[in-house]
């Protein structure tokens, strides 16, 4: 791999600050964060009618759900992956064909096994390549049958065991558990419903697509919904507290200026509402808070490769594990490296847009042991052994790297403004998400943290349609 360095900045950020029409609203409704999830909400009530004013503490917009320019080349640190469920959201705000939508593929790799992922009826024939005869498809079919229509293994604690009675291989079972690699999870620790999550059948993505030009393309669409219908959005701006009176909301602390609201939409997820109230104002959600886990954070490589096979494959993402990637998320969670690191590599191709000098982008992550995430030099050999994995399942790969930069968790988010990681406050069976609804009158929560099943931009955007649903049906009764 050609040399590079740790580069914690340098990024072109989509700056947006919208100026509103006012015209005569219901509500007034202040939104916190500006990712999918806020956005999302403010569009739905704005077009509603509701006065809405947004907040994004960073100077861009998107969040999770963000492009970013590295030395000129266009890169989706965050989501690059979608479900198609996510269409019939624009199509409700009257939103048709905003973007291009391009037809993708993923792939999950155990062992020089490969199978289609998401799975569904598309992957069954895959499922030979794991050395699966003809009665053992069938018995298989039966199983899947099973749980995805009737739930027949709901009784099962975890996710993991569900899983594991499904396939009846570990083998298969290992590339069920690969859901919990995208979450930063343990399959051991995942609710049960996530097995039907990982078929694609929660949210489209059996047929999960990629928007040309990149992830800001959505962010780019939603914020132009919010703007048609005159909401306003400050970013670079973040709220400071919550203003209570009597357990209700009265509004909001921005820069040591007041801004009454009734009602208040925070996207920011749990612990971060929860440290914008006074102390003891709210003890549930506080102690919510407290109780929810963090997923495991991940190490990123950015690449900027030089046009060609490697860098316009056809596989748009392809996820590598060892056999039993239960046990290595295990380790990683104790605190241990596994003895092959899983990773995610995802290229775009020309689907995005190609940097000035023709470099594609192509973002590697790699899942780090809990509590060494900052250990440069566990980093950096994760990267190597990374890179090395790699380029057996992208061959030549190493070849067009013109240039990449490693980022360490905490870089990353000195660079971009969020988390590398997939699931900041992780759902287990035993800490479930909250509802839309808190213990202070008009706080909403909503977002991939709050309501909907999953931590994907598929669930931030339901869930925020679903909070402004409950928002409005209040404010009609």
């Amino acid at each position: 791999m050609p040399s590079g360095t740790c580069y914690p900045g340098g990024m072109q950020q989509l700056r947006t600050h919208i100026v509103p029409t006012r015209k005569p609203s219901r509500e007034e409704v202040v939104v916190l964060g500006g990712g999918l999830g806020g956005l999302t909400v403010a569009a739905f009530l704005v077009r509603a009618g509701c006065r809405v004013l947004l907040f994004e503490r960073g100077s861009a917009l998107g969040g999770c759900c963000a492009t970013r320019t590295v030395d000129g080349v266009r890169f989706d640190v965050g989501a690059n992956y979608f479900g198609r469920h996510l269409l019939n959201v624009f199509r409700a705000l009257g939103r048709r064909g905003p973007f291009e939508a391009i037809s993708i593929k993923a792939r999950g790799v155990i062992r020089q096994h490969g199978i289609t992922h998401p799975f569904g009826g598309h992957s069954l024939p895959e499922f030979f390549s794991t050395g699966m005869g003809a009665p053992g498809m069938i018995s298989l079919l039966g199983r899947l049958y099973g749980q995805l229509c009737f739930d027949v293994y709901r009784k099962e604690a975890s996710s993991e065991a569900v899983m594991d009675r499904v396939a009846g291989d570990p083998l298969l079972a290992a590339f069920f558990h690969m859901e919990a690699l995208l979450l930063g999870s343990q399959a051991e620790r995942m609710p049960s419903y996530l097995f039907n999550v990982i078929f694609g059948s929660g949210y489209g993505f059996d047929r999960p697509f990629y928007p040309a030009g990149g992830a800001e393309a959505i962010v780019a669409c939603m914020a132009e919904v919010v703007r048609q219908h005159g909401g306003e959005v400050r970013t670079g701006q973040g709220v400071d507290a919550l203003e209570l009176d009597g357990g209700v909301i009265r509004g909001v602390q921005v820069d040591g200026v007041r801004i009454e609201a009734r009602r208040v939409i925070s996207t920011l997820g749990t612990r971060a509402t929860a440290a914008l109230l006074p102390e003891g104002a709210a003890p549930g959600l506080a102690e919510a808070a407290a109780s929810i886990p963090r997923g495991l954070r991940f190490g990123t490589l950015l690449l900027a490769l030089e046009p060609g096979p490697a860098a316009e494959p056809e596989l748009h993402t392809v996820v590598c594990a060892g056999a039993d990637l239960a046990s290595a998320m295990r380790m990683l969670f104790e605190g241990r490296m596994p003895p092959l690191v899983p990773f995610v590599l995802t290229r775009p191709g020309r689907a995005t847009d190609p940097a000035s000098n023709g470099l594609l982008p192509a973002v590697v992550r790699f899942p780090l042991p809990q509590g060494a995430e900052d250990d440069a030099e566990l980093l950096e050999g994760a990267a190597r052994e990374v890179m090395d994995a790699a380029e057996g399942e992208a061959p030549g790969l190493s070849d067009h790297v013109r240039w990449w930069r490693l980022y360490s968790p905490r870089a990353f988010r000195e660079a971009f403004g969020f988390e590398a990681c997939y699931s900041p406050e992780l759902e287990t069976r035993d800490v479930p998400k909250p509802g839309h609804q808190t213990e202070i009158g008009g706080l909403y929560l909503a977002g991939a943290a709050a309501g909907a099943r999953g931590v994907h931009t598929g669930a931030a955007a339901e869930s925020a349609r679903g909070c402004a649903r409950m928002i409005l049906k209040e404010a009609r009764t």
